[in-house]
């Protein structure tokens, strides 16, 4: 009874199956119970892993694709019963999202096409994740190092590398940190293990030859190989001042080898000695390594000639001429300054009696202690020369300058001796153009714009002679009166400003000027050819005859009727006087 119910339920689902299976399924496609298992959907994923083992390991190791999903089942993504052509294991490329599996992809790997590693004839699933099932033939190493790329490359590009060279025993330090992996792994690019020692790969670098070693490190440094960091202290030859500036090859010649090169200063310097070993070998008893050109540690004042002032900065051959023996100098000043002697020998050797070594051309003398004429202001600046016009003498000597201003000034003299000798009483040895002269003490103080005037102004030559004091005698091309008031001209004007004018009519004259006369110019009235000291008759009709219309029928006294505001005014009746 249950093989017959078994049959009849095939016959049912038979019946009623939607469609064929695909091209895969087809030879399965009347054994149902392959795929399906009567009244019980939930089993359906269990039988599809029967036939699907690889499919059912990754579900199983949880990894690929498969192993990565949710829990869904198989027919949730693949549903069959659509016929023979359907494609139930599809999807779309363009929008996968490759992280799902076990190779997400980054870098370099995302810009690439799903052909250029998923072959035709192969799942995908079946595609291998090492890097060297792609890159096998962009491996230089040829198979030397393992098959994980990823330890020293990287997904962004192939040609970079990420590998840690400090887990080797040769950390890259310096301008080893810079230089490619084929700079030092040369031949064959496989090989690992190189020689550390330096001159694996600077031996055509060696300067030496080979004669300083092979350890080259105690001497340079992987930061740049010419510099060198060799203390040369342990040669028992420190380097010191200029020494530390130079290079090895100014001493060591043979750049093969550096040793058993002699320490004397003369092995290097003899044709720097100017002495020509005239002071024997050691150098290094008055010069010092910074520099070779002085002799710090040589004293002077050991001697018998300290050196002080200038003396100080001078050179040695300034005063030794001879530099192979610098014995038996002369001590004397004109032994060397002879030629700056100014008195050509007048006053002796003993140049120290005045002069000191701080300044040749400055002296102890004092004229105001040892003469009779002190040195003041300018004075004090002048040269010795300036006055001593014949070479400077002892203040005791026969002859001296003379004292008096014009023996040095006369050339200076603008007033050609007409003034005396007595400079001083107007100059001063402050300015020689400055004066002192105090105009009040003569006739003719000066007050007013007068104190502005240059004294050539009025003292037309430098006599300081004048033609009086009369106003005219300066101001005569000004009188624009022509001499008709006289020379008196401060009766009007004034020294304040010659254009000013104070003269009071109605105080200085009989006629007070009222009302409408104090305007006209005084030209009009003064007409005649006294010009403003012609005497004028003071009767109205004298002026007003052409504006009398009276015509004199009336008199002459035309003050009676009318006013002096204006001529055409009339007085009040009661001001008028009688005719």
């Amino acid at each position: 009874m249950l093989v017959v119910a078994s049959a009849q339920a095939s016959i049912v689902e038979r019946a009623l199956m939607p469609g064929e299976v695909i091209e895969g399924h087809a030879k399965y496609e009347d054994e149902c119970d392959r795929c399906h298992l009567s009244f019980d959907q939930s089993a359906q994923a269990a039988l599809c892993a029967n036939c699907h083992e690889d499919i059912q390991r990754d579900l199983d190791a949880k990894k690929g694709m498969h192993g990565r999903l949710p829990n869904t089942e198989c027919r949730d993504c693949h549903t069959d019963h659509k016929g023979r052509e359907a494609r139930i294991a599809e999807f779309d490329q363009a929008n996968f999202d490759h992280a799902q599996t076990d190779f997400a992809l980054v870098g370099g790997h995302a810009q690439i096409e799903c052909a250029d590693c998923h072959q035709q004839d192969k799942t995908y699933r079946e595609t291998p994740s090492g890097c060297v099932e792609c890159h096998r033939d962009d491996d230089p190493h040829k198979d030397t190092f393992d098959d994980d790329c990823a330890e020293c490359h990287v997904a962004e590009d192939w040609l970079t590398t990420e590998f840690d060279h400090s887990l080797t025993e040769f950390e890259l330090l310096g301008k080893h940190a810079d230089v490619g992996c084929n700079d030092c792994h040369v031949e064959p690019s496989t090989k690992v293990d190189l020689d550390a020692q330096c001159v694996a790969c600077h031996r055509d670098d060696d300067t030496h030859k080979g004669a300083m070693g092979d350890d080259c490190a105690a001497c340079h440094s992987e930061t740049d190989w010419m510099e060198t960091r060799y203390d040369h202290r342990d040669t028992g030859f420190a380097l010191l001042g200029k020494h530390q500036k130079i290079a090895c090859i100014d001493c060591h010649r043979s750049a093969s080898d550096y040793s058993g090169l002699k320490q004397e200063c003369a092995s290097c310097h003899s044709e720097d000695d100017a002495h020509r070993g005239g002071l024997g070998k050691a150098c290094g008893d008055c010069h010092d390594a910074k520099r070779w050109d002085s002799a710090p540690g040589f004293r002077h004042d050991n001697t018998d000639f300290a050196l002080d002032g200038a003396h100080r900065d001078a050179q040695c051959a300034s005063c030794h001429a001879d530099a192979k023996h610098f014995h038996d100098t002369s001590v004397a000043c004109v032994a060397c300054h002879r030629e700056d002697d100014t008195h050509e020998g007048r006053l002796g050797e003993q140049c120290g009696d005045c002069h000191s070594t701080s300044k040749w051309d400055a002296s102890s003398f004092e004229h105001n202690r040892d003469t009779d004429f002190a040195l003041h202001n300018a004075h004090a600046e002048a040269k010795c020369a300036d006055c001593h016009k014949d070479g400077v003498e002892r203040p005791s000597g026969p002859r001296s300058a003379a004292r008096d201003c014009v023996d040095c000034h006369v050339d200076d003299d603008p007033h050609e001796n007409e003034l005396g000798k007595q400079c001083a009483d107007c100059h001063t040895d402050v300015d020689w153009q400055e004066t002192t002269f105090d105009h009040a003490r003569t006739v003719f103080p000066l007050i007013g714009a007068h104190l502005a005037v240059e004294c050539q102004g009025c003292h037309l030559d430098a006599t300081y002679r004048s033609d009086g004091q009369d106003c005219v005698g300066c101001h005569r091309e000004d009188d624009h009166h022509e001499g008709s008031l006289g020379s008196d001209c401060a009766e009007c004007h004034s020294v304040r400003d010659w254009a000013l004018w104070e003269f009071d009519h109605d105080r200085q004259t009989d006629f007070p000027l009222t009302e409408g006369h104090r305007g006209p110019p005084c030209a009009a009235c003064h007409r005649g050819d006294d010009g403003l000291r012609s005497k004028l008759d003071m009767a109205c009709a004298s002026c007003h005859a052409k504006d009398d219309p009276h015509d004199r029928q009336l008199g002459n006294d035309c003050a009676s009727c009318h006013q002096t505001t204006t001529f055409r005014d009339l007085r009040p009746a009661t001001q008028r006087s009688k005719p």
